[in-house]
């Protein structure tokens, strides 16, 4: 660590006329924003698994759960309703300021010079030393990211490996929306596309030069394009696509990606592999259902809302570890191709009971958040701000102290030039 680096940590680490007020029951409040997880249990007297497609018979008991569902949808709802007559500009800069793991970032750019440091990054990192998603026995690692632009998740999952000594012994592919092939809308476009542009040969834009996942030829040729790598022990997929125009209806319009996401992964992963999706709000039948497939085949399924995430939006993580293949991609095609055509639940009583105990935790959590903020809302006084900047300062120390963060020397990022010039070539 250099003495600059080490003078701002012990500056940091010594701001007694803020950190020395902050009560046990704040610090406990803080604490609580990187245990916003949930992980699903197997029952050990019944077993997960698709034995048909037939379905399972639709109890009473599952009937209301489902009721409970709709309840939880239309109450997060009304809630989120409630900001409709909030200036837009005052209401970001509100939330912004009330979130208290925000600083994270600027203290991650600033102290740790972290390479694409973003909140992905700081998302992805929180996952890498949350979950064994990169198994201790490990001695190489192969990974695909799935829309990943801008490539904050490989960045971080560089940093994570460079103290695992796996640094030159991984290889990595990603996909994403080619932000240069003219038949795609620029409403779908990232604007910093430097990474991207300096990591070329690791990106792959599919048979079409789309990067267009819902392509089923495009996933195709990237299994192709992967198969010379000794397995793929890691998958990421952090997409999202624009619900501006319908934002209650989030997750019904993005469920088709997300589907398309995981037939890309069962197509890739190797047996014992991981894979992390983003997903939003878990209410709808098509998002049931797919929790409950990955719950079939693979050992271990967590949600998980990482510190770093805004607590005000439905955006959490689907840890999935160690793949057990019972699932194959052909039959997980098959359902969700003829999905509407089956009058029965393809998931068991045992499952929606727990995934309804899933969605209620994560809804709380979302309105718990949003009516903080609006309690406070224009309301702050000099104190109150005071206060918060408390906050977030140790949880900054908590974040960094947690994950035993560490700067990387810069021969060790994945673009040791920042200033390097591109050269001009056909991509496709």
């Amino acid at each position: 660590m250099s003495s600059k680096q080490r003078s701002k940590r012990k500056r940091f680490d010594s701001c007694n006329s803020k950190l020395q007020q902050i009560d046990p029951a704040s610090k406990e409040q803080v604490h609580k924003l990187f245990d916003k997880t949930f992980s699903y249990t197997v029952p050990t007297d019944v077993c997960w698994k698709i034995e048909s497609t037939d379905g399972f018979e639709l109890t009473e008991t599952m009937v209301e759960m489902k009721k409970d569902l709709d309840v939880l949808k239309e109450r997060l709802n009304n809630v989120k309703d409630s900001l409709s007559d909030k200036d837009i500009v005052s209401w970001h800069h509100h939330t912004k300021f009330m979130h208290i793991a925000g600083g994270i970032m600027h203290e991650l750019k600033t102290a740790f010079h972290v390479e694409l440091c973003t909140q992905a990054w700081c998302k992805f990192y929180e996952i890498l030393n949350k979950f064994p998603i990169i198994p201790e026995n490990c001695t190489e690692i192969n990974s695909v990211h799935l829309c990943e632009a801008p490539g904050a998740f490989v960045s971080a999952l560089n940093h994570q490996l460079k103290y695992r000594e796996l640094q030159n012994h991984w290889q990595w592919v990603a996909s994403t929306l080619c932000p240069y092939h003219e038949g795609n809308s620029l409403n779908y476009m990232i604007d910093d596309d430097w990474f991207i542009r300096e990591t070329l040969d690791h990106w792959y834009f599919g048979q079409d030069g789309t990067g267009n996942l819902m392509n089923k030829k495009n996933i195709q040729a990237l299994v192709d394009k992967v198969s010379h790598m000794n397995g793929i022990q890691l998958i990421t997929a952090d997409g999202s696509i624009g619900c501006q125009n319908s934002p209650a209806e989030q997750e019904l319009l993005v469920s088709d990606l997300h589907y398309y996401e995981t037939l890309s992964s069962l197509k890739l992963l190797e047996v014992g592999g991981s894979f992390v999706i983003k997903i939003f709000t878990m209410f709808e039948e098509r998002t049931i259902t797919l929790l409950y497939l990955l719950n079939t085949t693979f050992k271990q399924v967590s949600v998980f809302k990482p510190s770093t995430s805004k607590p005000g939006n439905s955006e959490v993580y689907i840890i999935c570890e160690h793949y057990t293949a019972q699932l194959t991609s052909d039959t997980f095609q098959q359902i969700f191709d003829n999905e509407f055509e089956v009058n029965k639940p393809l998931y068991p009583e045992s499952f929606l009971k727990q995934h309804v105990s899933c969605c209620q935790q994560f809804v709380n959590y979302q309105i718990e958040a949003i009516e903080v903020n609006i309690h406070t809302y224009k309301k702050l006084t000099t104190e109150d701000e005071r206060w918060q900047t408390s906050l977030k300062e140790y949880c900054q120390e908590l974040f960094i102290t947690k994950y035993n963060l560490r700067r990387i020397p810069e021969y060790s990022q994945i673009i040791t030039n920042k200033y390097s010039k591109v050269s001009i070539f056909n991509i496709f």
